[in-house]
């Protein structure tokens, strides 16, 4: 019985996905980066926090060393050493937005537990299709606690060079750390619309259960805790975003939802009610497991209406 629920939790709960694990790509630029991920920078993307994005170009932290690199827009590895050293080669390049760039507006997207960037490349294409100039922020989600990703996610937003409109698309754990980093003044006030999938905004269940299941701690880091549900949880202290925000949730429309051991209607990861959150301009449920709101084309044409009329539906 406990090696059915650790292959349950290790799928529901803590998909770890590769750099080089099969993602489709569409765009010629995403396949180059893709493959330049995978051989020049061996895959680690799981180690790196984003600090810094400029014309594609991003200093990142190893956060187990405290090591930092500087890396191109196809994930280059340029140089290595201190944050400064890094600043320096940034400054000495100094990267500019190609001209098709220049008046988009900025999306930067963030991936769930246990999962990398390259996770939110379908995502990533389809906005950019509607318009939007995208960057897929980077966070070891198994190696930090939310607190730490935030404060990334916080100095990625203070260093986009263009000023342009900034929004936020946030996926599960991600919506967790966009809401740490948009809730405390003061904003940068180019940063408009957030969009949150499959968020648990009142905690997950399934953490509750899983707590003290075998290796379930080491596996999913210092944000186990966080995730937990209660009163006194990491969660309930978590304010609301201070900008216009929706909620996408995925629910079966029954009592049960799909798991059993997530009370009510769920996605089979989070449920309905952990997903919902006060104060949302406009809130969507759909029918889908939490996996596919990232890859499903009503979830991704409906957060791209909300970024630009600040509602889901069509009309």
């Amino acid at each position: 019985m406990r090696i059915v629920w650790f292959l349950f939790a290790l799928a529901c709960f803590c998909r770890i996905s590769q750099a080089d694990e099969g993602e489709t790509l569409t765009a010629e630029r995403y396949r180059q980066s893709r493959v330049l991920a995978r051989t020049k920078t061996i895959g680690v993307l799981q180690h790196w926090l984003d600090l810094r994005e400029q014309a594609g170009w991003r200093i990142q932290k190893d956060v187990r060393n405290d090591q930092f690199r500087l890396i191109d827009e196809f994930y280059r590895v340029e140089t290595t050493g201190t944050r400064e050293d890094c600043l320096a080669r940034l400054a000495a390049i100094n990267p500019q937005l190609p001209t098709s760039d220049a008046d988009r507006e900025t999306v930067i997207l963030l991936h769930g537990l246990g999962r990398s960037s390259l996770g939110m490349e379908h995502f990533a294409n389809s906005l950019e299709k509607n318009g939007y100039r995208v960057v897929c922020f980077n966070y070891p989600s198994t190696l930090v606690d939310i607190d730490t990703a935030a404060q990334g996610l916080r100095e990625v937003i203070a260093t986009q060079v263009s000023d342009n409109p900034i929004h936020v698309v946030a996926h599960s754990l991600g919506g967790l750390v966009s809401r740490a980093a948009l809730t405390d003044e003061p904003l940068d006030p180019r940063v408009k619309r957030l969009v949150m999938l499959g968020t648990p905004n009142h905690g997950a269940e399934l953490a509750d259960q899983l707590q003290n299941a075998p290796l379930i701690p080491e596996m999913v880091g210092p944000v186990g805790p966080q995730l937990l549900t209660g009163p006194d949880s990491y969660v309930t202290k978590l304010g609301v975003p201070k900008i216009e925000f929706g909620i996408i949730a995925g629910a079966m429309g029954t009592p049960f939802g799909i798991s059993s051991r997530v009370p009510g209607d769920d996605d089979g990861t989070v449920s309905l009610k952990s997903a919902l959150l006060d104060g949302a301009k406009d809130v969507m449920v759909i029918r889908m497991m939490h996996a596919f709101l990232i890859y499903d084309s009503t979830p991704l044409e409906a957060t791209a209406r909300f970024l630009k009329t600040g509602h889901f539906d069509e009309s």
